[in-house]
């Protein structure tokens, strides 16, 4: 992520204890040029602009409290933003990035996703592969079912 704008699409800190795990910080740690936060939780993300506009001022990155549903809703965000690099975690709303085409995403370097559902893994190597990326990690939860985890692709 370094030097790239980041899409943080399920940016909340559900139970973060140290805000140095939160995503968006992560992302920012890491050399992220700036992060483009959604969430629905209006609560997390008053707490996170508050932290960027205290720890990272006027770095570009916005925080907003949206919810992802179709995929207009995706690909605006992508393009308002010019969108480099995409951490995707939105509880099955993944999906709507089966209809999206390569051409709507060209400008991606670098995805990574949590599945809920080896369905829902499948549709995402399939649709990766269509995109032109290729699958270089995928990790599996180890607190929750088997049929959860992530998968991280980057473009060929």
């Amino acid at each position: 992520v370094a030097d790239k704008t980041v899409l943080d699409l399920g940016c909340g800190l559900w139970n973060v204890k140290d805000m140095e795990e939160a995503s968006p910080v992560y992302f920012k740690n890491k050399g992220a040029k700036r992060i483009i936060g959604v969430d629905q939780n209006e609560k997390d993300i008053s707490v996170l602009k508050k932290y960027f506009d205290e720890h990272f001022p006027a770095d570009g990155s916005e925080f907003l409290v949206k919810s992802i549903e179709t995929t207009n809703d995706m690909t605006g965000l992508i393009a308002q933003y010019q969108i480099e690099s995409i951490k995707c975690d939105i509880e099955g709303f993944e999906r709507v990035m089966f209809k999206m085409d390569k051409s709507q995403v060209k400008n991606l370097e670098n995805i990574a996703v949590e599945y809920h559902n080896r369905q829902l893994l499948l549709g995402l190597a399939q649709t990766l592969k269509k995109w032109g990326f290729t699958v270089i990690n995928h990790s599996l939860f180890t607190y929750a079912s088997p049929d959860m985890g992530v998968i991280t692709a980057k473009r060929d």
